[in-house]
């Protein structure tokens, strides 16, 4: 299970790590007096970076077009335009843009460094914004309010047809 003819490092560290956790829930419960995978060692993981085709992102394009759900599609399309990850699109704050500087400050608690994050802003991003301001209701903080009053939008796929992949 650990290694297999593929090798695939990261399928056998989430194994083993889950294997170690186990264990050393079982030796804490004492249901067990050892953890025989205390020895297991991480594999070396290599990231994959990819990139959409142009193709991919005709098709992507046409379908934003043609959703009629703005607030899915603007936070796609957000996470496109800033590269920022789709937690922190989904909760981002009215507060958070100045529209004026053409900057999106990201406080720390959002941000997967815990640092402050402040990046420019395209027009697009702006218009986006702006559009929000238009659709949210008044005195809502969250560029994307969800379901649940005084939240933002927990998910982007609920109750969403799955056209064909991209």
């Amino acid at each position: 299970m650990l290694t297999s003819d593929r090798r695939k490092p990261v399928r056998a560290n989430r194994t083993g790590e889950v294997l170690r956790k186990m264990f050393n829930l079982a030796i804490e419960w004492g249901m067990r007096k050892d953890n025989p995978a205390s020895s297991f060692r991480r594999r070396l993981e290599h990231e994959r970076e990819r990139f959409l085709t142009r193709k991919e992102l005709e098709r992507l394009a046409a379908a934003l077009e043609a959703d009629p759900d703005d607030r899915t599609v603007g936070i796609i399309r957000m996470c496109m335009l800033t590269g920022a990850r789709l937690g922190e699109v989904r909760c981002a704050r009215f507060e958070h843009f100045n529209l004026e500087h053409m900057t999106w400050t990201k406080p720390a608690s959002m941000t997967k460094q815990r640092k402050i994050h402040r990046l420019p802003i395209s027009e697009e991003v702006a218009a986006i914004v702006r559009q929000r301001r238009l659709v949210v209701p008044e005195g809502c903080p969250w560029l994307f309010p969800g379901e649940v009053e005084g939240q933002p939008v927990q998910e982007i796929r609920r109750g969403r047809p799955r056209g064909p992949p991209l």
